[in-house]
């Protein structure tokens, strides 16, 4: 069904366009000469456009792409992540790969952990491995080495932003986080700032119902409430939207841990919008575990999906909220004044460097991290999750029919495993991997490493399933 437009009025905008004179930019994110406001607004998607081939060059945004050099930043800031239990660049070293598949996979009670590219989006080239049984270690290690050497070899699709095309590859290891909510992914919450503030914070599914692993009816969005008009305020309320119809306690139940812990992923976010200049910034929060806690997942500059405003009186229809944005930040750009170079704001995060090839991250002092800001987030675990538990059987819409969502996926249709853009070809000798596939999306395609039968994947290497491809939902560690 879709969404009313209806453009916020100017009274509503006002503080938003305050917080972007008030704020202090990046030069790297100063797109004011590429998209004047003079020369006619642009929609969202045509922003985006630029905010994309104006990326080129612009170390802090390939640094906040970097999926390892974010994480040593957002460390000197203090913000709760997942812990790095291995990191490799350059290439894979199978000693250094025995040391980790020793440390973290062989004891009796060792957790799953997550393999991922720091330098690849959409899924690409990520591993769930599980404990190594004695007789698999040697295949196991061999299996991870050739793993990490063939996706370091790889590099973004030509849809994604030139910044995030030339980084660095790299791969890094953490813990598998789990939401006591059974879903087939963790819980997952993007929260979205723009000049340090953040507007809404949206639980994605994807655009396109049918489609292996996504769920628009379950799209929700956590909408700032201003408890002062015409102001913004840590004291703001949140508002939780959705067109979900049926019953599906995990959904409900997943809604009330996000709508708890708004308030502090969206103070951690703002703080870490305003530490690296960002105007128009996603934060990925990892919400639901007992054992770890809230837990910042990935940073992104912008976000592509759809935005809602609550339905206008009378009607049932959610607001698109794209227009709305759109003009924050095109006008917002126009009357920000305080533009400051990359390196004041990349020295106060530990980074230094005259180009992103250069770019070094030194471990600093905790100090420099706004623990006054980020409150909330530095409890190692969240204890009260577990009253939010619900098993994986009571997470599926029940409603006309008994229809039931992914969960239960129509006949044929299984699980994508390693998804490849679609301007990559298979390499010569790669041979399938002995799992279920879905029907390929794009020319997406199911291939493991030259040289490795089938019978010789191990069996603690798991793809993760993934929602979709090419950056619009997915399973993104």
């Amino acid at each position: 069904m879709p969404s009313a437009t209806a453009e916020e009025s100017h009274e509503n905008l006002l503080p938003w366009l305050q917080a972007a004179r008030d704020f202090r930019l990046n030069a790297d994110f100063d797109i004011a000469a590429a998209a004047p406001a003079a020369s006619g607004r642009l929609d969202l998607p045509g922003l985006m456009h630029v905010m994309k081939q104006e990326s080129a060059g612009k170390r802090t945004i390939q640094a906040l792409a970097d999926k390892l050099l974010l994480h040593r930043m957002l460390d000197n800031l203090g913000v709760p992540q997942l812990p790095a239990l291995l990191t490799v660049t350059g290439h894979a070293s199978q000693e250094e790969v025995a040391r980790f598949v020793d440390t973290y996979l062989s004891h009796d009670g060792a957790q799953d952990v997550v393999l991922k590219p720091t330098h690849l989006s959409n899924g690409n080239g990520v591993l769930v491995l599980s404990k190594v049984q004695p007789a698999e270690r040697d295949l196991t290690i061999r299996y991870l080495t050739n793993h990490i050497d063939q996706y370091l070899c790889q590099c973004a699709g030509s849809h994604e932003s030139l910044a995030l095309q030339s980084l660095t590859p790299g791969f890094m290891v953490q813990p598998h986080y789990k939401s006591v909510v059974g879903f087939k992914v963790p819980l997952e919450l993007r929260v979205i700032s723009l000049w340090g503030k953040v507007r809404m914070g949206l639980w994605w599914w994807g655009r396109n119902a049918g489609a292996p692993g996504e769920a628009p009816q379950r799209n929700a969005w956590l909408v700032r409430k201003p408890l002062k008009r015409g102001q913004l305020c840590d004291d703001d309320e949140w508002q939780v939207i959705h067109e979900h119809e049926g019953q599906n306690p995990g959904f409900d139940s997943a809604l009330a841990l996000f709508k708890r812990h708004m308030p502090a992923m969206a103070t951690t976010t703002e703080a870490i919008a305003t530490a690296f200049g960002a105007p128009f910034l996603r934060a990925d929060f990892f919400v639901g575990s007992a054992e770890w806690g809230v837990r910042l997942n990935e940073v992104a500059y912008g976000c592509g999906v759809d935005y809602r405003a609550p339905a206008l009186a009378g009607s049932r229809k959610l607001v698109d909220d794209a227009p709305n944005i759109a003009r924050i930040l095109q006008d917002g750009m126009a009357l920000c004044s305080k533009v400051l170079p990359a390196e004041h704001f990349l020295h106060g995060v530990g980074a230094s460097g005259r180009s992103y090839a250069e770019l070094r991250v030194m471990q600093t002092s905790k100090a420099v991290a706004p623990k006054n800001e980020i409150r909330n987030l530095y409890d190692d675990c969240d204890p009260e999750a577990k009253t939010c538990s619900v098993p994986e059987e009571l997470c599926k819409t029940m409603n006309h029919g008994m229809r039931m969502d992914e969960n239960h996926p129509p006949a044929g249709c299984s699980y994508i495993v390693q998804p490849q853009p679609n301007h990559m070809q298979p390499q010569q000798g790669a041979v399938k991997l002995p799992f279920p596939v879905a029907p390929a999306v794009g020319s997406a395609k199911v291939w493991t490493m030259p040289g490795l039968h089938a019978h010789q994947v191990p069996a603690s290497a798991l793809a993760p399933r993934l929602l979709q491809l090419h950056g619009h939902a997915g399973l993104r560690y």
